[in-house]
């Protein structure tokens, strides 16, 4: 993430307040703007999925009226994810589930680390514990971060 946003660091046509963006940007190259856009847009959807993924996390039926998504009057993180970006259900699904898949084995998204495997309190000190289990999509969310797939995809 902080390579593309680095990247773009290098047009000085993009480093202007807002108001003056459209302008700027008529100074961009051809190669620039694609560029530009191939970069930035996988990296936003990536950003969004995970930032959906938290946001469910944190919204669980466990968590009540005191969810993240339920204290901006949302049901789910669904509709807000709808809400917010004003994108079909459909989207907002796929965005969220996304963003869940990519977070598994991360933590509980309460802003708390990843429980140690090794820390299980029913298991001796001594004894072996093995390695846990990848999920069956981990590959798929490595590409989604490193840019090679879309979550569309």
């Amino acid at each position: 993430m902080s390579d593309t946003i680095g990247r773009l660091g290098v047009f000085a046509e993009l480093n202007v307040p807002a108001a003056e963006l459209p302008g700027s940007a008529l100074g961009l190259s051809d190669a620039s703007v694609r560029d530009a856009l191939a970069g930035l847009g996988r990296q936003v959807a990536t950003l969004q999925s995970v930032l959906a993924g938290v946001a469910a996390a944190r919204s669980g039926r466990d968590r009540g009226h005191g969810g993240l998504v339920q204290g901006t009057g949302h049901r789910n993180a669904m509709e807000f994810i709808r809400d917010l970006t004003g994108s079909t259900r459909g989207e907002a699904i796929r965005t969220v589930k996304v963003g869940e898949a990519l977070l598994e084995g991360h933590g509980d998204g309460a802003g708390g680390p990843a429980p140690d495997a090794g820390s299980d309190p029913g298991t001796d000190a001594g004894e072996d514990v093995p390695p846990p289990v990848p999920p069956w999509h981990e590959p798929l969310g490595v590409a989604l971060l490193q840019g090679t797939l879309t979550s569309a995809q």
